[in-house]
C-alpha cells in the first residue's frame, strides 16, 4: 500500500504570501494552514516551477520516499525509475529535518530544508511522530485538494 510512505497529509489554505516581504526574486513564502488538521505550514517554493496565489488551497504531502512499493532511496533524481508519488503532484522537493522543537500544548514544531528552500510545520504531536532529527523527506505539492491514489493505477 503506498500510503504508508506517506508521513503526514493535508490540504492546506494558503494565508498569506511573502508576508514580511519578497526576499529573492524566484522564491515565494506560503503561510498556510491546515483544513483537515489544526496544522500552521510557512514553505518556501519556487515561484517559477510552484505558481500559486493567496487563498488559493494545496495539497501537502511529507514522504519517506517517491517509490510506490515503499522502498528507500538515495536521495538522488532518477528519472528513469518509472511510476512514483511525483506522478500526483505538480512540485517536488527532497530535503532534511533539521530542528524539532517542542512547544505548548503537545504541539511540535518541524523545521526542514529542501535545498535551502525553508518549512516550518507545526501541529500536535501525535501528527509528526514519525518524524526524527536528520530525517531525510520528500514535500510533494500539488494545486487543489486531495486525489484518490486508487484512481491512478
Amino acid at each position: 500500500l503506498i500510503m504508508n510512505n506517506i508521513l503526514f497529509e493535508d490540504i492546506f489554505e494558503i494565508e498569506k504570501l511573502n508576508e514580511c516581504g519578497k526576499k529573492f526574486e524566484r522564491v515565494n513564502r506560503l503561510h498556510c494552514k491546515g483544513t483537515t488538521h489544526e496544522v500552521d505550514l510557512i514553505i518556501d517554493v519556487n515561484a517559477e516551477l510552484f505558481d500559486v496565489r493567496s487563498g488559493e488551497r494545496t495539497a501537502v504531502a511529507l514522504a519517506s520516499t517517491i517509490s510506490l512499493d515503499g522502498s528507500l532511496d538515495d536521495g538522488l533524481y532518477n528519472p528513469g525509475l518509472g511510476p512514483s508519488l511525483m506522478d500526483s503532484y505538480d512540485y517536488v522537493m527532497h530535503g532534511r529535518i533539521f530542528a524539532i522543537k517542542h512547544i505548548e500544548n503537545h504541539r511540535v514544531e518541524l523545521q526542514a530544508s529542501f535545498g535551502g528552500l525553508l518549512m516550518k510545520l507545526k501541529g500536535q504531536q501525535a501528527l509528526v511522530n514519525a518524524f526524527t532529527m536528520d530525517t531525510m523527506i520528500f514535500i510533494l505539492m500539488r494545486k487543489g485538494g486531495l486525489q484518490s491514489y486508487a484512481m491512478d493505477f
